[in-house]
């Protein structure tokens, strides 16, 4: 019995000296761990359980977004989006830009045909519902929590993984599971609020997508035990459609060299498996080759909100991000970058410093700490893309970016977490910390999720947050246009206006008109669709309402001069002939009154409103005869 502690004492200062040594070449007795690390066996049932409760997490923390619409680019790219009507818009997925399905294409050559797919089959299931769409960017999220789950038992089964209990009971098997370093670093990230925008909002399908199936990838590679069989191939069908998803998915390739150069069990440990990288650069130039026949080019671009900043800007950007995986706290739909001018700036300094530090710390990590320098490399790779300033204008900085990025600092917390149960012997601590973390962050997620139920509450918390910013103004007077508060969208869009956003713009003037229009005020009217004329005379809207305005006024001439212009514009305005019929026929002018309403009827004959005036005004002629 003596002989036994004493062995267990031995097995146990063991375990504390590897620890210092975390995922390093030595590892204690194999005897004393299972195959994913812990001391006790865990069993299927524990394991099944654990991923369960992600995927019950995941899907609690986001339930409330089932009661949210579509928001900002949700109405573009599902409601008005014909692709996904039908398959045989497939091809034109593939062979245009993601916004190529509308007549007046934004310019922005991104290149996403998966994310019409998801949208397509979306559907198909659910039509045009909004819960099913939500559910789905749900689904997604718990199914990258998992694979986190997963892949971190992969990654550290065979190694030191020191644990808690003694017991062998399946009730500490539990335990010893839900503090372990998978488990905590899948539920932080199941809950973190940074998330929310990738999540809650359906337009945020191609940042879950391309995590899923990237993370898909890597597992699938760290399972494959050889090029150019089974789970490798897999590896990379799954990497392709990845890439098909989103372009930040071109620095997966960089994942898979770190995680060979921290985790590589060869004897050679200097040597990578350069052979088995070929094919995954393979796929990204035949991607490549699409994409510039889709697009023309090959790096996304902004003509009107491109932004000449400084390199410093790149590290000012990168502190950013790293303060909000620390700080999830103020977030913000529309997070506009204030640029730098020059180093010597006090932030200048301190994202240099910042940089320099996390450079230094992988260095460091991978020679101490393999899991660390992991984390780190994760945490930076995938914001590679967003670096290039020019490609995302003033909106340079977005939450969404962080999705995947933010798997490296969970493992990294989770991981000290661990160190402080086990190695400082603060186990009720740690696991304290870990409990009031993810309720936080639930909480958090839980809050923001209502942010995004509508237009109104995503942009008015927008423009709370950032009054001083003057496309939020814009897009919240649009939206109460939209809904009938037009004393409120004269307010944002007078803001919009005063903080010189769309100054040239005659959508802008002309939506002001139309709000003092449905208010009954003329002259307010007459002089915002004046300027929209001015500065767009062929806007065929402007034109119609001055049509109206002049009429209500009793100006029946001009009245006619605008609806006369309209026609010029398009002949076939039904509703510019009807109301030219109506002037005539107020001013006597039988003859052309007739000719407008029966044009008027012959191209809109389903409109019953037309035909009946038509009909009155044939008994009325009539009746004069």
């Amino acid at each position: 019995m003596n002989k036994t502690s004493e062995r267990d004492k031995k097995s146990t200062h063991k375990i504390s000296i590897n620890w210092r040594r975390y995922v390093c070449t030595a590892t204690p007795d194999q005897d004393q761990y299972d195959k994913y690390g812990f001391m006790e066996p865990i069993s299927k049932r524990t394991y099944l359980l654990m991923s369960l409760l992600i995927v019950a997490v995941s899907i609690a923390v986001y339930f409330n977004t089932l009661l949210n619409g579509f928001v900002y680019d949700d109405i573009p790219q599902v409601l008005e989006n014909p692709w996904i009507t039908n398959i045989k818009y497939i091809p034109d997925m593939f062979s245009k830009s993601v916004h190529g399905f509308q007549q007046n294409d934004p310019g922005l050559n991104y290149y996403r045909p998966v994310m019409h797919l998801l949208y397509l089959l979306n559907n198909y299931i659910f039509g045009l519902k909004p819960w099913g769409f939500h559910l789905t960017n749900i689904m997604f999220h718990a199914g990258v929590s998992v694979l986190i789950f997963i892949i971190l038992f992969n990654i550290l089964r065979q190694r030191s993984i020191a644990i808690i209990s003694p017991s062998h009971s399946f009730r500490s098997e539990i335990f010893n599971g839900l503090f372990s370093i998978p488990f905590a670093a899948a539920m932080l990230f199941a809950t973190h609020p940074i998330h929310t925008e990738a999540v809650t909002w359906v337009a945020g399908i191609p940042d879950l997508s391309f995590s899923f199936f990237c993370l898909l990838s890597l597992f699938l590679y760290i399972k494959s035990r050889e090029a150019f069989h089974g789970r490798y191939l897999l590896s990379l069908v799954s990497f392709a459609i990845a890439l098909f998803c989103k372009e930040a998915a071109v620095t997966f390739p960089l994942i898979l060299m770190a995680f060979d150069c921290a985790f590589n069990q060869g004897k050679d440990r200097s040597a990578l498996p350069w052979m088995k990288y070929i094919p995954y650069l393979a796929i990204i130039g035949f991607y490549f080759i699409l994409r510039f026949r889709a697009l023309g080019g090959f790096a996304p671009i902004r003509h009107s909100e491109s932004l000449n900043v400084s390199a410093i800007n790149v590290f000012f950007l990168f502190m950013l991000y790293l303060e909000k995986l620390f700080l999830p706290i103020n977030l913000n739909f529309m997070h506009v970058l204030q640029p730098l001018e020059s180093i010597l700036e006090l932030k200048g300094f301190l994202s240099i410093g910042v940089t320099i530090a996390f450079v230094l710390s992988a260095l460091v990590s991978l020679q101490k700490n393999k899991l660390i320098f992991f984390g780190l490399v994760l945490i930076i790779v995938p914001l590679l893309p967003v670096f290039y300033i020019p490609g995302r204008g003033v909106n340079a900085f977005a939450e969404r970016y962080l999705y995947l990025p933010s798997l490296g600092f969970v493992i990294i917390m989770a991981l000290s977490l661990n160190v402080l149960a086990i190695q400082h012997q603060k186990v009720v601590v740690a696991s304290l910390c870990t409990v009031l973390l993810v309720g936080l962050y639930s909480i958090g997620t839980v809050k923001r999720n209502t942010v995004w139920k509508n237009d109104i509450t995503l942009f008015t918390d927008v423009t709370s947050k950032s009054p001083d910013l003057p496309h939020p103004h814009y897009y919240l007077g649009m939206t109460y246009m939209k809904v009938g508060d037009y004393d409120n969208a004269i307010e944002q869009l007078q803001t919009a206006i005063r903080l010189r956003y769309r100054m040239n713009d005659a959508q802008m003037y002309y939506a002001l008109g139309v709000a003092f229009f449905k208010k009954d005020m003329m002259d307010k009217a007459l002089d915002y669709f004046e300027m929209a004329e001015k500065l767009n005379p062929d806007l065929l809207e402007t034109h119609m309402y001055l049509g109206m305005v002049y009429g209500n006024m009793g100006n029946k001439e001009k009245a006619i001069d605008q609806f006369e212009a309209s026609l010029k514009l398009q002949p076939s305005n039904a509703e510019a002939h009807f109301d030219l019929g109506l002037i005539f026929a107020d001013n006597g002018l039988l003859e052309e009154a007739l000719k407008h309403f029966e044009a008027a009827v012959r191209i809109n004959p389903a409109n019953p409103y037309y035909r009946n005036r038509l009909n009155e005004f044939y008994k009325q002629r009539n009746t004069s005869r």
